[in-house]
């Protein structure tokens, strides 16, 4: 039964490069059975991430997961698959769609088109025209984040050769070890900076370095440092070909949804709202 819905299974060799994250949405357990066991996700550059019944459970992992690209089904119980495309942009906007649908409508397909699907392909699929597809978009996506990459290093280097120029507080007046320690995390923000590392940076007892921190700066580390990175956000944000998951790593967050909650706490408003109110600050003179 499975392969009359997904169609045979077929081989293809294995493709360099790192594996991308695939989440399977449909409300019939077969269907996704069938597309994990019959498509060789491996052989194109993918691994199957997980799966999910229905579009809340598929919302609920890409929150908490890694998912470079959603393959789903249209006519869902519960919300539907449109819905569901909404949602996980607004998690990630940056994932991937594709849809998979019994429905070939041209409606539809626009409808998913407009939503910004990367393709649409009718049931039963055809596992050859699948693969050829998910291949384009792999290509696709290794080009991107190539020239992101590239994007991300260049970046790095400049900040870290414009550190200077952009301090929180006169270093000059905190002394020899604050003033060390306080370049230190202007120029390394973007990294794992903790009180160890930063007490063998100034060569001082890590308990002796929050105490001076404190009173010399009027804040501990965390706060300075949470400081900093906001700051640079807050510059790098002005910089519309850098994605906000890239600033969220350029500035060192891991998880572009703590970012998001850390810099609301300081400013009063998402990276998003930020970046869309950037003109009126331009024009008011909060950023250049």
């Amino acid at each position: 039964m499975l392969e009359k819905i997904v169609g045979k299974k077929t081989c293809t060799k294995r493709r360099r490069g790192q594996m991308l994250n695939v989440l399977l949405v449909d409300d019939d357990r077969i269907v996704l059975e069938g597309l994990k066991k019959f498509v060789d996700w491996g052989s194109i550059g993918y691994k199957v991430a997980g799966t999910a019944l229905s579009a809340r459970e598929a919302v609920r992992f890409i929150e908490t997961n890694p998912v470079d690209v959603l393959l789903t089904d249209i006519v869902m119980t519960g919300s539907n698959g449109f819905a569901l495309i909404q949602d996980a942009h607004t998690v990630n906007p940056y994932i991937k769609t594709v849809v998979l649908s019994s429905y070939s409508t041209f409606k539809y397909a626009q409808q998913a088109i407009r939503l910004g699907s990367f393709d649409y392909l009718s049931k039963p699929v055809n596992l050859n025209e699948l693969k050829e597809m998910f291949v384009r978009l792999k290509s696709a996506l290794d080009r991107e984040n190539s020239e992101r990459s590239q994007t991300i290093e260049l970046q790095k280097k400049y900040e870290k050769e414009t550190a200077e120029d952009n301090p929180c507080i006169e270093k000059d007046k905190t002394g020899p070890v604050i003033g060390k320690v306080l370049r230190y995390i202007d120029e390394n923000y973007s990294e794992d900076i903790t009180l160890k590392k930063l007490s063998e940076v100034a060569f001082v007892h890590p308990v002796y370095l929050s105490k001076l921190f404190k009173e010399k700066v009027g804040m501990n580390f965390i706060d300075y440092l949470t400081k900093v990175r906001i700051k640079n956000a807050e510059r790098l944000l002005e910089n519309l070909s850098l994605r906000i998951y890239d600033i969220s790593d350029l500035v060192g967050y891991d998880s572009p949804k703590h970012f998001s909650k850390v810099f609301r706490e300081s400013t009063g408003m998402t990276p998003k709202e930020y970046r869309e109110h950037i003109p009126a600050f331009q024009e008011t003179g909060k950023v250049s």
